[in-house]
């Protein structure tokens, strides 16, 4: 079943385009090489943009008739016909849907791992990833809007950026997915980073949530605890408070959990420790009335804050 548009523009296009199950296209061309300087033919195909065509491999490609800024709109787009598979002059909108560019001409962009343009399938629009100067080649990095590729191959771009095989995004690391600009259709399918990543932003994150350094913090606090209370008091049953502090702070400290979770879980962790220590029913009372005092000013601030600093 082919994938929802949501956007009104790309589904208006999109249904009024000619739908195809299959289409006939050429075969995909050899290996692409740079032209050389006096190796090709070209003609212009609009106002900004040359078609050149290498006169030794018989490819083809576009090049830049004028110059343009980072984030300039170089030209609109639309599906001059929808196809069900993918080809290697097509370009991914959806699960099932994938369209034949028009105007025809911009299948000539051809594929580099540092791109200068992208196709922005929601506003079908070509946009300019950076300065562009009059003269260049334009290209777009394949896997910036094609899941799986129809026709995958070894590139040999030539940049330091080159990552070699190009087989569509779902044959990528995510950390090599980040460098680009990626379709809406590509991000939906690309999976949110694992929680055990260990990259700083990732750490932060898990901070930010509360799922990292401060549930290890419950933790300790809630261990802390009751072993206050076992200098106190040498009891069995203090013992058991430690165990089951611990266990409630250890709950508090599962990356991922639920706030509530964690916070209920650092109250009833000292609450145990106080009741099963046979401490006063006043001590009881202002222990766990200091933690839900706490708990709740946690909850407003948002904050890794450190009980003992009160």
């Amino acid at each position: 079943m082919a994938a929802q548009i949501e956007n009104p523009q790309v589904s208006s296009a999109i249904h009024e385009a000619v739908h195809e199950p299959l289409i006939e296209v050429p075969p995909a061309p050899a290996d692409y090489r740079h032209l050389d300087t006096d190796g090709y033919t070209s003609y212009d195909v609009a106002p900004w943009a040359e078609k050149r065509q290498c006169m030794l491999s018989g490819s083809s490609c576009l090049y830049a008739k004028k110059a343009f800024k980072a984030g300039d709109v170089m030209s609109e787009f639309g599906p001059k016909v929808v196809v069900d598979t993918p080809n290697y002059l097509t370009v991914q909108v959806g699960e099932t849907q994938h369209i034949m560019l028009s105007p025809e001409w911009l299948q000539y962009i051809n594929h580099s791992c540092d791109p200068n343009v992208f196709f922005d399938t929601a506003a079908f629009k070509l946009v300019a990833l950076r300065d562009i100067a009059e003269g260049d080649e334009l290209c777009f990095f394949y896997p910036s809007t094609e899941w799986h590729m129809a026709s995958p191959f070894q590139c040999r771009c030539g940049t330091k950026a080159c990552i070699g095989t190009i087989a569509g995004a779902s044959q990528m690391t995510q950390e090599q997915l980040a460098r680009y600009r990626l379709t809406d259709y590509i991000q939906s399918k690309v999976k949110p980073s694992s929680p055990k990543c260990h990259s700083r932003a990732a750490v932060t994150a898990r901070q930010r949530t509360g799922c990292d350094t401060r549930g290890a913090a419950e933790m300790r606090w809630a261990l802390g605890a009751g072993t206050v209370v076992i200098g106190a008091r040498a009891k069995l049953c203090t013992i058991i408070s430690v165990i089951i502090s611990g266990c409630m702070g250890g709950v508090a400290a599962v990356p991922g959990c639920d706030v509530w979770t964690r916070w209920v879980s650092w109250f009833l962790g000292v609450g145990w420790a106080c009741v099963y220590s046979y401490t006063p029913v006043v001590e009881c009372v202002g222990g766990l009335a200091r933690s839900a005092v706490w708990l709740m000013w946690q909850g407003k601030k948002g904050e890794d804050t450190d009980p003992s600093a009160w």
